[in-house]
């Protein structure tokens, strides 16, 4: 199962008691020899690239480290509780559910963040007066939300052939199926350029008109395209869903806006699929949509490699921009 949310709670490890203990020397004079508690283990939450749902933490409501241990006489210390590491994808941000802030967002392999800290272990009568009880571990509730870190997301109408296409560009192994909607959880594939650099691509289940009202699948998949550099727009010739290129270009920018108008600044490539289909000449076929309109067929391979080198272009130079900008 795909699962990109999932809302927990964690504890952090109760510290270890310190020892109350005394011993008596050769001189018969008493002396206190108690050790520390150990520091209860802490709560890190680590990015992995193995990871690609969230599902684990959908039956597992609760997660706690490990308490520390009590100290112990001739000044022994208890042994610290062990962490409690959760790996989660790239792309999951954490947030403070009580409070409504973001604690952290992990993007890259390794990224991590000590979400709760253990509590400390308790002074042993050796150092103290009397020893002390361990400060019991932190708890806290959080909302895990996973987005997809992809540099193109596919995005189109029921049956546009962006599974197709998907498979063309990268010859990953999606389900191509003929009928609507068939895409029902985001698929991903890479693919490497010229360059021999590597593009994340993300085929995204289908939209219509009315989607943000929950039509079809609805669109609350769309939060994916959060960081991503350039969308393709699937468009189909012979949609059942639009009258025409300009109506399905018109429903697909809607979709986006009424989910997040911070997502229409996303750079858009123009994707006219099934020319194989079509009867227009391919030299009498207009950029409808300026430039950034690309005629290619997923049968053929026609126009997927024009596309690709100008999709590896527009992303080589936001690479640049974003570094001269520091």
């Amino acid at each position: 199962m795909f699962i990109d949310f999932a809302k927990i709670r964690i504890k952090s490890g109760d510290g270890g008691k310190g020892c109350e203990s005394f011993l008596r020397r050769t001189d018969k004079k008493v002396v206190p020899n108690g050790g520390d508690g150990g520091d209860g283990g802490d709560v890190i939450i680590r990015a992995d690239r193995n990871e690609s749902s969230l599902q684990f933490y959908s039956f597992r409501p609760f997660l706690e480290a490990k308490k520390g241990e009590g100290g112990s006489s001739n000044q022994k210390a208890g042994k610290k509780g062990n962490n409690l590491i959760l790996t989660v994808p790239c792309g999951t941000s954490i947030y403070n559910q009580d409070r409504h802030y973001l604690i952290r967002d992990l993007i890259n392999h390794d990224d991590e963040v000590i979400a709760v800290k253990g509590g400390k272990g308790g002074a042993g009568n050796d150092r103290v007066r009397q020893a002390t009880p361990g400060k019991p571990g932190e708890e806290l509730e959080i909302f895990l939300d996973y987005t997809l870190v992809a540099d193109i997301f596919l995005i189109g109408t029921p049956n546009s052939g962006k599974s197709m296409l998907l498979h063309a560009i990268t010859g990953s192994k999606v389900k191509v199926e003929d009928y609507p909607f068939s895409t029902r959880t985001p698929q991903l594939g890479t693919y490497q350029t010229e360059r021999y650099d590597r593009l994340t691509l993300c085929e995204l289940p289908s939209l219509e008109r009315g989607s943000f009202q929950g039509r079809g699948l609805g669109n609350q998949f769309l939060k994916h395209l959060k960081r991503t550099k350039l969308i393709f727009y699937v468009l189909d010739p012979a949609s059942e869903f639009a009258m025409d290129l300009d109506e399905e270009k018109a429903i697909l920018d809607s979709e986006i806006s009424h989910f997040n108008e911070e997502f229409d600044s996303i750079p858009r490539f123009y994707v006219v699929n099934k020319t194989d289909l079509m009867n227009e000449p391919k030299k009498s076929r207009k950029k409808l949509f300026g430039a950034n309109t690309y005629y290619v067929s997923s049968t053929t391979g026609e126009g997927i490699s024009e596309l690709m080198k100008g999709a590896a272009k527009l992303i080589d130079n936001q690479k640049k921009n974003s570094n001269k900008e520091f």
